[in-house]
């Protein structure tokens, strides 16, 4: 994130543990959501990835600097080649299948993934997703 001018926080609140979930899936689906956030936030600002146990589940979030997601496109987030946003801007590409694989790999392990605006209008995004705790042996 060091050539998007990006400041990567790191708030790691877990203590070690293990998910149900496989290793290639969550790599991906954080890869998605690590790279949009990078594409979407401003120059100079941060992309933080925060990780904690709530109720029993992992909870990892995404939380992103840039201008959120306006109330009538939340709905079509995860749809398929379904692009948001000013497409020709910063030169931000892609295909518009990152999120919607996201929530299928996401889901394929028993977990679940959301998005939310953080609570300042025009003040970034969160996408977050969930993962059982594997039960200790």
């Amino acid at each position: 994130m060091q050539t998007a001018g990006l400041a990567f926080i790191r708030d790691v609140q877990i203590s070690e543990c293990t998910v149900r979930g496989d290793h290639r899936r969550c790599v991906q689906v954080l890869l998605n959501l690590l790279t949009n956030a990078a594409k979407y936030s401003r120059d100079g600002t941060q992309v933080t990835l925060r990780a904690r146990e709530d109720k029993g589940l992992a909870l990892i979030e995404i939380i992103d600097d840039g201008p959120g997601v306006s109330e009538q496109n939340i709905d079509r987030l995860f749809t398929p080649f379904d692009r948001l946003g000013p497409k020709k801007s910063k030169g931000i590409g892609g295909t518009g299948l990152g999120l919607a694989l996201s929530k299928q790999l996401v889901e394929s392990m028993g977990g679940e993934i959301g998005f939310r605006n953080r609570a300042q209008p025009e003040q970034g995004a969160i996408f977050w997703f969930t993962l059982n705790l594997a039960q200790a042996l």
